[in-house]
């Protein structure tokens, strides 16, 4: 009780959001979370304070929020039929994200790291406790998913494709799609499995950045453990360059950029100088790109269509874009339409240069403002975002990222900097 007490309130509101992900999920959807989180806040302003304060937006978030309006017109302009579906989809997830990072600049709201690391430790045994009662209590069987209960009494209800992470449908985890005999893949709480390999993602930067090292090792393996139930091949590609790259940061403070450039310019000599290490390299390399893309090849197959068919694509409506995803390249199959499972090709091909230019708007301000703050923040905040960005080539965006990139904007190191000298 005496730690609680000791939060402060944005972060007893983070910590309380992440811990209640399963009813969220179970009651109105994670599509609501960002607008439930945005309502919170108005209620605690005016409850506390008798008005908002929100004070005057910087360009990134105006940047965001026009990026919110142009996104719902287009959308609209380019629908066959209109449905409040189709122009509050953007809305509750640019629009209420641009709002709640208008609010965490404009009130410097900071979440400790340990707090968070706290809350994701929870989240993750929630997710393993889920998993050995199903698993090893039932084996995993097929179900039937059922629908949230927002979704059953107010959505039109898609229909539902076995083997396929429908948001309308809660699917813990997709029994006809394994990740070895035996073991199905999961998405818990997260709705797809790959928004759980960035929440598994997360957890395992955060935990770097812990000083216990007994709590960070825990939350760590906790996080790979779910990074390997979720089955994404992506992270396993993207997550070691950032580890990589952690490495290469906390040398160049060690020994200073001299160590660190002379660790690559040797390790660069011995891979292309020496021809048995060289064959080696070229060689694992080769059967780890063949390993990732025949790993549930139908998918890779899949994608690689709706790619090359997006990229032909994009000059028809290049000015405004299509507004919406195109036809599928999978006849029967709806969710493989162009302009989609790449949020920056989707971008491009929904958006248009207008649509581009605003995000890359968004994103640049946003981008300047963390490096310009980032003297009390944590390696982690800019690990995660470096994850996220890069994972967006092959995953679209939703609401669980824009709460990452949130999280990372109010993350805080557990004690302040020690300023330098000189």
């Amino acid at each position: 009780m005496k730690f609680w007490q000791s939060l402060s309130a944005p972060e007893r509101t983070v910590a309380l959001a992440i811990m209640l992900v399963p009813v969220i999920w179970a009651i109105p959807g994670l599509d609501l979370f960002g607008t439930l989180l945005l309502m919170a806040v108005v209620a605690h302003d005016l409850w506390h304070h008798g008005h908002l304060r929100f004070g005057r937006p910087r360009p990134e978030v105006l940047a965001l929020l026009a990026f919110s309006l142009y996104a719902a017109a287009n959308a609209a302009l380019h629908a066959p039929t209109l449905t409040p579906r189709l122009l509050l989809a953007p809305l509750l997830l640019w629009g209420s994200g641009g709002l709640l990072l208008w609010y965490v600049q404009a009130n410097r709201v900071r979440v400790r790291t340990p707090v968070l690391a706290g809350a994701l430790g929870a989240s993750a045994l929630q997710m393993l406790a889920l998993f050995a009662a199903v698993h090893f209590g039932l084996g995993e069987p097929p179900y039937r998913p059922p629908n949230p209960l927002f979704a059953s009494l107010f959505v039109r209800i898609q229909p539902f494709y076995p083997g396929t992470a429908n948001p309308n449908y809660l699917q813990p985890y997709i029994p006809e799609d394994t990740i070895a005999p035996g073991f199905a893949r999961w998405s818990f709480f997260w709705g797809y499995p790959e928004v759980l390999a960035l929440v598994a993602g997360a957890i395992v930067l955060v935990a770097w950045d812990l000083r216990d090292r007994r709590w960070a090792l825990a939350l760590g393996v906790a996080g790979i453990a779910l990074g390997i139930l979720s089955g994404t091949r992506s992270l396993w590609l993207v997550l070691p360059l950032i580890v990589v790259g952690r490495l290469a940061v906390a040398l160049g403070r060690v020994g200073g950029r001299a160590l660190v450039l002379a660790l690559v310019a040797a390790s660069g000599f011995a891979a292309l100088s020496l021809p048995p290490l060289t064959e080696a390299l070229a060689s694992r390399l080769g059967e780890t790109v063949s390993a990732t893309s025949g790993y549930r090849r139908d998918s890779t197959e899949v994608r690689q269509r709706i790619y090359v068919r997006t990229w032909q694509h994009l000059a028809e409506a290049w000015p405004t874009g299509h507004g919406l995803p195109g036809r599928t390249v999978l006849p029967g199959y709806a969710y493989a339409g162009l302009g989609t499972h790449s949020f920056w090709l989707g971008l491009l091909y929904q958006g248009g240069a207008v649509g581009t230019a605003l995000f890359a708007a968004f994103a640049g301000g946003f981008g300047w403002w963390l490096v310009r703050t980032r003297h009390d923040r944590p390696l982690a905040a800019f690990g995660v975002l470096l994850m996220v960005g890069l994972l967006l080539a092959v995953m679209e965006f939703e609401i669980v990222k824009m709460l990452l990139v949130l999280l990372c904007a109010m993350l805080q190191r557990q004690t302040p900097p020690t300023p330098s000298r000189g």
